[in-house]
């Protein structure tokens, strides 16, 4: 059972990150340790090449990891990523 409902944790961004909302941002559903966010698909979110940009999708993962967390711990503000790392090993389909 998740400490946080999927109405707290939007309620949430919308008050701390309201960029993620502005941006489209949706958290979906959240369970113990797992959450979908969705982020609908915008022409601005691409590079050139035409592939989705990687400050757009570590955007994404960044909160849905942090919707994550709070799935754990509750609501704790100032739970904050320390570190973040993903390898671009290809362009994305």
């Amino acid at each position: 059972m998740p400490k946080i409902s999927v109405d707290d944790f939007n309620a949430l961004m919308a008050e701390e990150i309201p960029w993620a909302i502005e941006a489209g941002m949706n958290l979906e559903s959240i369970g113990a340790g797992k959450a979908v966010m969705r982020l609908p698909y915008d022409d601005n979110m691409l590079r050139p090449g035409g592939t989705v940009s990687g400050p757009t999708m570590m955007a994404l993962a960044d909160t849905t990891m942090y919707a994550v967390v709070l799935s754990a711990i509750g609501i704790v503000k100032m739970a904050v990523t320390t570190s973040f790392n993903i390898n671009f090993l290809h362009r994305p389909t």
